[in-house]
This record gives C-alpha cells, structure tokens and sequence, in this order.
C-alpha cells in the first residue's frame, strides 16, 4: 500500500482502486458517477488528501469534479492534461482563467518544479 493509500478507509481505497481501472474512453466517468461515487457517498464523508497526477490535494467527494479527481483522474480533462504535460517548460508563463479548483495551474506548478504551487 503507498502512501497516498494509507490515510484512507478500505471502502475508499477499493472504489478508488475500480475508478482508477478505467480505461479512457467515451462515458467511462459515467460509472464512477452512478454507481462509485453515490455508493460511498450513501453516509456522510469528509474531505480527504490525495495524490492526483502527482500533486497533493484536499478533495471533497461530494463536490462534482474534485469528485471525479478523487475516483477516477485519468478521465480527468484527458486531452487537455496530456497537451499540458507535454508543451509546457518551466520557463512558460501559464494563466488559469476561471480556475475552479486551480487543477490546470496545478499542472504547471509541477511541470516547474514547485512542490506546492498553491498561493500562500
């Protein structure tokens, strides 16, 4: 068990192992959102750390989209996280315009180096 698995209750880790089984493909995120997710939301939960994609975030599965960083990442904007991952240098200046959880300026702060690119 890594350690990104450590802190989390069985049933999380075994919803999460599912999700992150998922192929990228059309409406595979459907399955998380039908039947993953509202399964262990059936009693109250509370936010939870994780590593997604290589960065450490506080995601509350209750909300949509951290939701769905939290059970299944790779389906996570697939197209755009690859084009990121792959253009941006460290020397790029980057704007997340209408950042919701700052997930893409996120990216960036790691593909520059930045353990935590979170704002003070």
């Amino acid at each position: 068990m890594n350690a990104d698995q450590a802190g989390l209750d069985p049933e999380l880790r075994l919803l999460r192992f599912i999700g992150h089984s998922l192929p990228s493909i059309p409406h595979a995120s459907g399955v998380v959102n039908r039947i993953l997710k509202p399964f262990y939301l059936r009693k109250p939960r509370a936010v939870v750390q994780s590593d997604v994609m290589g960065l450490r975030m506080e995601l509350d599965p209750t909300e949509r989209w951290m939701g769905n960083l939290l059970f299944c990442p790779q389906l996570y904007d697939p197209v755009e996280v690859d084009f990121l991952m792959r253009h941006l240098d460290s020397t790029d200046a980057f704007v997340d315009v209408g950042a919701h959880i700052g997930f893409y300026l996120s990216i960036d702060g790691v593909r520059a180096g930045i353990k935590d690119p979170r704002p003070a």
